[in-house]
């Protein structure tokens, strides 16, 4: 029995606000070549630039499984049950 493995490496690429600045297009280029490029300021990341493809696959995604965590609803009932309240309270 053969066994086969791979190896994948993710390239991270971190670019400064400045060079975003000075180097715009080919920034771009980068995040639509490898995915994403990591924004920093002051060496501290602080946005991550992904072509729209990616962004769109995942909310595609999102939707299509569902969000991770359940959102409340309840919150409706409860502004009308405060409403009915307040309305009754002015008679």
């Amino acid at each position: 029995m053969q066994s086969c493995s791979a190896t994948v490496a993710v390239v991270t690429t971190r670019v400064g606000i400045r060079e975003l600045r000075n180097n715009t297009s080919s920034v771009i280029e980068q995040a639509t070549q490898l995915g994403e490029v990591i924004i920093t300021s002051n060496g501290e990341d602080v946005a991550i630039l992904k072509p729209l493809a990616s962004a769109w696959s995942r909310t595609v995604d999102t939707i299509l499984n569902g969000l991770p965590d359940p959102v409340d609803t309840g919150w409706a009932d409860e502004l009308a049950a405060d409403d009915a309240q307040s309305i009754e309270d002015l008679a």
